[in-house]
């Protein structure tokens, strides 16, 4: 489920945010990093699980779903 956001040339937006602070991250990869903790560094990175990573752009909210099921 690799993806990329495409950004017009000559624009001054680098990218589009899909997360906010709470929300679990995956990179571009699909795996699943950790927790959004917040950001630093004038927002040019992201804080995962309170470890800071640059490249705040190549991660992504991951969509998990909690499926219950039944035994037959």
């Amino acid at each position: 489920m690799s993806y990329v956001i495409p950004t017009p040339i000559g624009s001054s937006t680098l990218g589009v945010l899909d997360y906010s602070i709470g929300d679990t991250l995956m990179n571009d990869e699909s795996k699943i990093i950790g927790v959004c903790t917040g950001f630093r560094h004038a927002d040019t990175c992201v804080d995962i699980d309170g470890k800071c990573w640059g490249g705040k752009y190549y991660f992504h909210k991951a969509n998990i779903i909690d499926i219950k099921f039944e035994e037959l």
